[in-house]
């Protein structure tokens, strides 16, 4: 359960079985809004909420302790509770500490205590019936959890010192509202307080003075950098707001608040396009539904990617209530975005002083992709009196070297540099990209010389490139390369984790053969497969290669799952009827093994490994699939385990296992 709590005003929730004795977070609904740290800035003038003037007009000097839930008992009557810090600004946060008078050996033998929080005068934070939140708490803490904390202490005299931290604009509150402290406790003997009735709780409370800053009365955000001068890098900055109005319209009450920047045109001061960016944020203020700010105030930390922001242009920054409306929803681009306001300058360095510098983003590399989009910036270009620059895209060795063969170029047109910056979108084909190797993108000052003599070549900048070599991208390029040879039949692209089975399998492997010309026997060696079988040629040619015989029933069973054993045996005798099995591996159909004691765990790399009894059909054909890294890839995390205990292939793992042993085996690492 957490520490701390903090309901909304008014609030009305329906809680399952009023006598249970739920954990007062969970209760009232609401999480705690912590880590709410905001950016430095001057405070306004703070302005009391309750003055000690008002406190003795309306409060004896020393408030008894009140109990409700049992008459009070006699010892009771000598419990004072009293403030030892000065006035808590609700605005910036503090502590709140609060001791009690010298307690006797018998009153904490007797007693428990429970909680301790900050609330409205006269009112505690105890609901008095099932589905009442009146009266209301502000902000409160279990004992036990300050216990953790340390912010219980035991004094010289026998008294206890307990201390609430309160994070800024955590409590919400109208000018003039009177605060108390409260602390509970129970008898030790009985059953903690259910937080559904008074039942068993005594309280006792003081006086507490509380101040806030004056509100803001128009919207303003804060944020923890003046300019952002380096926008092809990414970067982070944490952003407050105040008198931040939004609500939730769009996604239902329960809808996110969507912070927002878009560019906007200079003279129109309108959106242009889609946002820049987005990222949503929980409402903090909830009654029925979560569906605005506590305090109109949000504090949060953004990244922007880096290229997002272009140096020299207007943005402005904003809130869509409940979710982004989608494009073509508005009169025009950011028309329905609220608490607007102008975004902090975006521009570069001046460039003479700059050294020449790359600035990748987009996707990582994959040679799985036909082609790869990366968005480069170059700045610091010194100006040319001839030659040009070009990109050149080389492989480096495992000691980050270059090895002098260059992968890719292009020549960056001299229009394109304006004050020695360029920017540029680079098409980088996959088939160029080699597995094994990593890269390094260069940007070269290309001097020509006179003559039959050689151009000089100055690498001036560079950039290491990752490259994803992930199973999600090996499953993507599988899927494209199943679906544009038209190899497994019926592929279902919107559905591919069908089952696939024994006739697609059989066609595919067919196909990829280049559906060689058959002797086809006038009467079929199947039952349950004719002569007219649109298949049959496929089915009879399989039977002819040795890659499968049907059934012991005589039935080919076209219609039947294929395990993944059994796939792995179709594809290890399609291979070995081409001619391409390795010798050392089987060579005939797998039988159960005589020999029980054999190795059971065949490992190939950490990833690549097979957990299979030798005695199992197909073990060495499983085996085989191992070695080839067809099948049997073992991630740490991600996206699937490709074991050898599944009844039922889907079209998508076969496209794989298909891909890989026509590609010489997977790569993945």
């Amino acid at each position: 359960m957490s520490s701390f709590f903090k309901p909304a005003r008014g609030a009305r929730r329906k809680v399952a079985g009023a006598s249970l004795a739920l954990g007062l977070t969970q209760l009232l609904g609401v999480s705690p809004l912590l880590a709410l740290t905001p950016v430095a800035a001057q405070p306004a003038p703070a302005s009391p909420v309750n003055t000690q003037q008002a406190t003795t007009q309306e409060t004896p000097a020393r408030q008894m302790p009140q109990v409700q839930g049992g008459d009070p008992a006699s010892e009771l009557e000598n419990i004072d509770l009293k403030v030892t810090t000065g006035p808590l600004n609700i605005s910036q946060g503090g502590i709140v500490s609060v001791t009690t008078s010298p307690l006797s050996a018998e009153f904490r033998q007797k007693y428990t205590f429970h909680e301790l929080a900050l609330v409205e005068r006269g009112s505690t934070y105890v609901h008095v019936g099932h589905h009442n939140y009146v009266p209301l708490t502000q902000y409160g803490g279990m004992v036990e959890d300050l216990k953790q904390q340390g912010n219980v202490r035991e004094n010289p005299d026998g008294s206890l010192t307990f201390t609430l931290v309160v994070p800024a604009h955590i409590v919400e509150a109208k000018e003039g509202t009177l605060f108390d402290t409260v602390l509970t406790y129970y008898p030790s003997n009985e059953y903690a307080p259910d937080p559904l009735t008074w039942s068993n709780r005594r309280v006792v409370r003081t006086p507490t003075d509380v101040v806030q800053d004056a509100k803001p009365t128009k919207t303003t955000y804060l944020f923890s950098s003046s300019s952002i001068e380096h926008p092809e890098e990414d970067t982070t900055l944490t952003v407050e707001g105040f008198h931040i109005l939004s609500k939730s319209t769009f996604w239902g009450p329960e809808g996110p608040a969507v912070l927002t920047l878009y560019e906007v045109d200079p003279v129109t001061g309108q959106g242009i396009g889609s946002p820049v960016f987005m990222q949503n944020l929980n409402y903090t203020r909830c009654n029925q539904y979560c569906d605005s700010f506590l305090n109109d105030h949000f504090s949060t930390a953004i990244t922007i990617p880096g290229g997002t922001l272009k140096a020299g242009r207007l943005y402005r920054i904003g809130f869509y209530g409940g979710g982004y409306p989608g494009p073509g929803s508005e009169e025009y681009p950011g028309a329905w975005m609220t608490d607007v306001a102008d975004f902090i300058p975006v521009g570069t360095p001046e460039q003479d002083a700059a050294p020449t510098s790359i600035y990748v983003s987009g996707d990582k590399m994959s040679p799985y992709r036909e082609n790869n989009t990366l968005k480069v910036t170059v700045l610091g270009l010194p100006p040319l009196s001839k030659g040009y620059y070009r990109f050149s895209l080389q492989p480096i060795d495992d000691h980050g070297r270059p090895t002098g063969q260059k992968s890719w170029e292009k020549v960056i047109p001299a229009e394109s540099i304006q004050k020695g910056r360029t920017a540029q979108t680079l098409s980088l084909p996959g088939y160029a990209l080699n597995f094994e190797v990593a890269y390094r993108l260069f940007v070269e000052k290309v001097t020509p010389n006179q003559g039959d003599a050689v151009d000089s070549v100055e690498q001036v900048a560079s950039k290491d490139l990752d490259l994803d070599i992930s199973q999600e991208r090996e499953m993507e390029a599988a899927r494209k390369w199943i679906v544009n040879r038209q190899i497994l039949p019926g592929y279902p692209t919107d559905r591919d984790w069908e089952s696939v089975n024994r006739r697609s399998v059989t066609v595919a492997l067919y196909r990829l053969a280049g559906a060689p010309q058959v002797e086809l026997p006038a009467v079929s060696p199947y039952t349950d497969i004719t002569p007219d079988d649109p298949d049959y040629t496929a089915i009879i040619w399989a039977r002819q290669r040795g890659i499968t015989f049907g059934w012991v029933d005589g039935r080919f069973h076209p219609n039947e799952p294929l395990s993944d054993r059994s796939t792995a045996a179709f594809l290890y005798r399609y291979q070995r009827s081409q001619g391409e099995a390795s010798p050392s591996l089987p060579t005939s159909p797998s039988l159960p093994d005589s020999n029980p004691k054999k190795q059971k765990h065949f490992p190939l790399s950490s990833h690549w490994r097979l957990w299979i009894s030798p005695e199992t059909a197909f073990s060495r054909e499983s085996r085989w699939a191992i070695e080839q890294r067809i099948w049997g890839y073992m991630p740490d995390q991600g996206y699937f385990y490709e074991s050898f205990d599944g009844f039922k292939m889907s079209y998508r793992q076969v496209a794989v296992m298909l891909y890989r042993m026509e590609h010489g085996g997977s790569h993945l690492r």
